[in-house]
């Protein structure tokens, strides 16, 4: 039996629609916020228009990766 389930979570923010898409797209914002406290951001360009992010624990083992 197959069932299509769907889950959607929204959420509103009280700034201009400029700097919420600044905050998901450029690398000096993101930094900030993206990775849980005690962890850090290495932001790597691959090829234009393409970022790969990693959220780096203190130790430097990978604990998470997205690409966007």
């Amino acid at each position: 039996m197959t069932v299509n389930q769907e889950l959607q979570i929204m959420r509103t923010f009280d700034v201009p629609k400029e700097t919420l898409f600044n905050m998901w797209t450029q690398p000096n914002h993101l930094k900030h916020w993206w990775a849980p406290i005690g962890f850090t951001v290495e932001i790597n360009k691959y090829r234009v228009g393409v970022r790969r992010y990693f959220s780096l624990q203190p130790n430097i083992s990978r604990w998470s990766n997205f690409v966007g």
